[in-house]
Formats: C-alpha cells, sequence, structure tokens
C-alpha cells in the first residue's frame, strides 16, 4: 500500500491500479524517462505539512523581498508595472457579473456576455477599432488568429513578423500555422536602437506573396516603434494585411493601432 504523510488518500492507490488494469505505479508512468523521475520526496513545505495561514505567511516573508519596478515603464519581456484598483475586485463581484462561467448557455449567461461587452467596448475605445473580439487565450494564440485570418482574406503563404517580437508568441504562430503552408519570415531589427530594421523590411517585402506584416509595441525589449506608419504603408503597397501587437497598458502613452489604419491587432 503506497503512504504519503501529505496524502493520506493515498490508500487508494491500490484499488485504482486494479480498476484501470495497471499493477504499480511504475507501471503506470513506464513512458517517462526514468532519467528525469525523482525518486525521493520533494523538498517543499520545510519538511512537514503547513497548515494555510503558515503557507501564506510564508509566501508573504517571501513577496517582502522584491524590488519594486521603477522607471522605465516597460522593461521588456512585457515586464511592466501597472495598478489594479481594488474598486475591480468589487465590480467583479457584483452579481450580474459571475452568473456563470460559460457562454453556451444564452438563457443563464447573461451577466459573462454583459461582462464581455464591457471589456470588447473598453478595448475598441483604447484600440480605436470598431470591431473586437474576445474569445482568444492571451497575446500569442490573438497573433496566431491573426495570421491565420490574414491568409483567409487573401490566400497569400509569407508573414513578416519582427526578430523583436515576443519569441514565445512566435513560436505559438508556428505551432498554428503548422500544415497550412504558411510561411514565417523574420525581419531583422537595428542593434543600436533595437528597433525593426527597416532596410530589412524593404528587401524582405519585395515579394508578391506578402499576406500580412505583424510589428509589436512595445517591442519585446520594452522599446517603442518609432516608424510604425511605415511599416503599415509598406504592408499597404504590398496589398497585404497590418497586424499590431500592442501592450493595452501603452495605450494611455501611444497612439493607438486604430488610428494607423491597421487591419487588426492583438495583445
Amino acid at each position: 500500500m503506497y503512504k504519503h504523510p501529505w496524502l493520506p488518500n493515498l490508500d487508494l492507490i491500490d484499488e485504482m491500479l486494479k480498476e484501470i488494469g495497471v499493477n504499480s505505479l511504475d507501471e503506470l508512468f513506464n513512458d517517462i524517462p526514468a532519467e528525469i523521475k525523482i525518486n525521493r520526496l520533494l523538498n517543499v513545505a520545510k519538511g512537514k505539512p503547513l497548515s494555510e495561514y503558515e503557507i501564506e505567511k510564508e509566501i508573504n516573508e517571501k513577496v517582502k523581498k522584491n524590488v519594486e519596478l521603477q522607471a522605465p515603464p516597460f522593461i521588456g519581456a512585457g515586464i511592466c508595472p501597472h495598478y489594479i484598483p481594488n474598486v475591480v475586485k468589487f465590480i467583479i463581484g457584483r452579481s450580474e457579473f459571475y452568473t456563470s462561467y460559460t457562454p453556451y448557455q444564452p438563457e443563464i449567461s447573461q451577466g459573462l456576455l454583459q461582462a464581455l461587452f464591457e471589456y470588447q467596448s473598453l478595448m475598441a475605445g483604447a484600440t480605436r477599432h470598431g470591431v473586437v473580439n474576445a474569445s482568444m487565450y492571451d497575446w500569442g494564440s490573438a497573433l496566431a488568429e491573426a495570421v491565420l485570418m490574414a491568409n483567409r482574406i487573401n490566400g497569400k503563404k509569407t508573414v513578416l513578423v519582427p526578430e523583436n517580437a515576443n519569441p514565445f508568441h512566435k513560436e505559438v504562430v508556428r505551432t498554428w500555422i503548422g500544415g497550412k503552408g504558411i510561411k514565417i519570415e523574420e525581419v531583422k531589427y537595428d542593434k543600436n536602437s533595437g528597433e525593426l530594421d527597416l532596410e530589412d523590411l524593404e528587401k524582405k517585402s519585395n515579394i508578391d506573396d506578402i499576406s500580412a506584416i505583424y510589428i509589436q509595441q512595445p517591442n519585446f525589449f520594452g522599446i517603442f516603434e518609432s516608424n510604425i506608419e511605415h511599416v503599415i504603408d509598406v504592408a499597404k503597397h504590398k496589398r497585404a494585411l497590418s497586424i499590431v501587437g500592442v501592450n493595452p497598458l501603452s495605450l494611455g502613452l501611444i497612439k493607438p493601432p486604430g488610428s494607423y489604419a491597421s487591419r487588426c491587432s492583438c495583445g
């Protein structure tokens, strides 16, 4: 019988293994390479189970060691200081906003629909777009959807993406376009300024198969791109769509993507 000091219900494991026709935990996880398995108890919780109070106290002690983020406001990799007003907790706690967690039953999900409407209205105003969708998981999946949408609109197969865009977002795009025949071409950036290399953009956009050009604001280095209008003009000249990935918190400082007449935004 399996025993663990923190998991008293482990005495049910034998019964569960028997039910699924497996003789042991080792057999259940035999597809995991032995060299990456940890054959010891994890060194957590100071070697003993902790109460909720003790855990919260321990976490708060560690939080005190954090250094408060100072200027500049965007230091790269999407990191920036932001403050969530206390009124937010009050608003999202109101019954009209949490009547359901899923929008698939419209007769009982008016709270969620109201929350989505308020959010989309706010984003439409902030980005200056007439249409806003709120069903994306995160920035990476929103970018992937924009790339696929561009391909569906014009049928072209090459998307120009900056090297100084978030690498994790690019990995999501590469995963999503697998099997679609869409090609990602990365545009270099200026090593001195950290901004997109316009000469390389002009060079790599000199083909007829450009579906879209993506630009991130601020870029992965936390630097604001000062030539977004030129990038969008290049896209228009190539009859391609322009995609702008923008941190919503930056929209209080910079020109919103809808004002550049970009075709779609993500972020």
